[in-house]
């Protein structure tokens, strides 16, 4: 399903094209240098890609989405645990695809 996902948002088949450039916009400043907020995702960067990310948890579990367009690479870790980072994981995949190029 998030493989369906991820085609339905890079091909604007879920919103319009408009839509997803206005979620993807940064927006609104973050503590972190260099990150900003969309409309329900993370923009910034990772190693030197445009990136696009969102995490979430609650009681027993902990996710992470990264979306790479340019690149045309999206991670998602899913756990069913509390804790962890499972963006750092996400980001550690990310860079074994990216590497592979």
């Amino acid at each position: 399903d998030l493989a369906k996902w991820e085609v339905a948002l890079r091909e604007a088949k879920v919103v319009s094209p408009a839509s997803l450039r206005q979620a993807f916009a940064p927006a609104i400043p973050t503590d972190t240098a260099g990150v900003s907020y969309g409309f329900g995702w993370f923009i910034g960067t990772h190693a030197g890609h445009h990136a696009i990310w969102h995490t979430g948890e609650t009681s027993g579990f902990t996710n992470a989405i990264l979306r790479i367009p340019d690149a045309g690479v999206m991670v998602v870790v899913l756990t069913n645990r509390a804790g962890g980072d499972p963006l750092k994981v996400a980001r550690d995949i990310a860079d074994l695809e990216l590497s592979g190029r």
